[in-house]
This record gives C-alpha cells, sequence and structure tokens, in this order.
C-alpha cells in the first residue's frame, strides 16, 4: 500500500470519528431535551400544554420568553393546532428556541471568536457563559 493510500485510509477514518462523535453529541443532547419534556409533564399525557411549557423554561431552564416571541414559536411547532405538543414537537420548539438569530447576535459578542462562528456552531464555553452572566445579568455565577 503506497503513502498516499494509506493518508486516505487515515483521513478516512478520523472523518468517520468525528462524524460518530458529532452523532453521540446529538444523541445526548436530545435525550436531555426529552428528560426535561418529561419531567414537565406533569399529568403523564406526553403533550406538553402551553404552560407547562412556559413553567418549564421559566423554572427549570431560567429562560424568561416574551410572550408574544413564546406564543409565535409555540404555534409554528404545533402541528395539530391542538395547544399541546408532543416531545417531537418540543424537541422543535427548543431547537427554535436556541437557534434564536437575536440570541445567536448576544453570543457573538460574548465568544471568543464569535463573529468567525455560525448559528449551528456557537456555543458559550463555562468561563464565556459566567462572564456574561456576570458582566450583563448581574448575577453571581460561583
Amino acid at each position: 500500500m503506497n503513502t498516499r493510500n494509506l493518508w486516505v485510509k487515515g483521513l478516512q477514518y478520523l472523518m468517520n470519528q468525528y462524524a460518530q462523535k458529532g452523532q453521540y453529541q446529538l444523541i445526548r443532547e436530545e435525550n436531555w431535551i426529552l428528560e426535561l419534556f418529561h419531567s414537565a409533564d406533569k399529568n403523564h399525557s406526553n403533550t406538553l400544554s402551553k404552560h407547562e411549557c412556559r413553567h418549564l423554561f421559566a423554572n427549570s431552564l431560567n429562560v424568561k420568553i416574551p410572550d408574544h416571541i413564546f406564543e409565535d414559536m409555540f404555534n409554528k411547532v404545533d402541528k395539530t393546532d391542538k395547544g399541546v405538543l408532543t416531545s417531537v414537537e418540543f424537541v422543535d420548539l427548543f431547537n427554535l428556541l436556541i437557534r434564536r438569530k437575536d440570541l445567536y447576535e448576544i453570543m457573538k459578542k460574548h465568544v471568543k471568536n464569535g463573529y468567525k462562528q455560525t448559528m449551528e456552531n456557537i456555543y458559550m464555553n463555562r468561563n464565556e457563559l459566567f462572564e456574561f452572566l456576570q458582566q450583563t445579568q448581574n448575577q453571581n455565577a460561583s
């Protein structure tokens, strides 16, 4: 086997490992979101009402969303128009929430090299989050 083929095989292996790691992270994230969903489903209906979603965001995640934004996002993912979300719809709502353009603009300002990152891959490390909370939210994040 020549050197070129060894490099190609090595790169294919690394790309496969990277893809699997990314897939694993997505699965872990979705499982975490589903755990939140089931913990908020107090009546075990396998759906969440608007009230249950608002309560989950405000109390478990400390996320306060203006009413009009929440209503728009909720209605966008509520495919059955019944005023409740299935677990799949809740994952869609959660993804809409974390991919809001206004949050992306804020994160770009507080993340190292944030202006070089896309909405899909931007994230705050622990130190950046602590600094953000202390500087902009006047919270002690110790």
